[in-house]
């Protein structure tokens, strides 16, 4: 049995926003799941977080496209990078997991420079980026959630 479970929190939700950018079929799916999306728990390790999530089964699945290998899409899983600066300054991945039901079950965060995080696990970043390290339009990106 879950115990009480709380909604993402705003920081969450933006970078999962963030990381589905895009006009998949799959990736406007998971887009529709946010709105059901709860927390089961946190986790803090010293290079990042996971944020364990439940999404209702109220919620439509999705599949990930495989390639001819059985693999998942080279667009899997959606990802987004932050500039950070506290406490030392670094580049961050947020990384969106999709589980087998085809729901989404975790943010996973992760330093790519160091084994540092900020103490206060959602401050301290900034500049959104792809994996290309090409800067995000983020108010565009948010937006489009308001219209999809």
């Amino acid at each position: 049995m879950i115990g009480v479970m709380e909604p993402i929190s705003t920081f969450e939700r933006r970078v999962i926003q963030l990381a589905l950018r895009g006009e998949e079929p799959w990736i406007l799916g998971l887009r529709k799941q946010l709105p059901y999306l709860a927390v089961v728990r946190r986790q803090m390790w010293p290079a990042g977080f996971y944020t364990h999530i439940r999404c209702d089964a109220a919620a439509a699945a999705v599949t990930i496209p495989r390639t001819e290998l059985g693999l998942p899409v080279g667009s899997y899983p959606p990802t987004v990078n932050a500039i950070r600066d506290l406490p030392t300054p670094g580049l961050v991945s947020f990384i969106v997991w999709v589980g087998e039901g085809g729901r989404i079950v975790q943010l996973e965060a992760v330093s790519m420079l160091d084994e540092k995080w900020p103490s206060e696990r959602e401050e301290g970043f900034h500049s959104f980026q792809d994996d290309d390290g090409v800067l995000l339009d983020e108010d565009k990106i948010l937006a489009s959630y308001v219209t999809s």
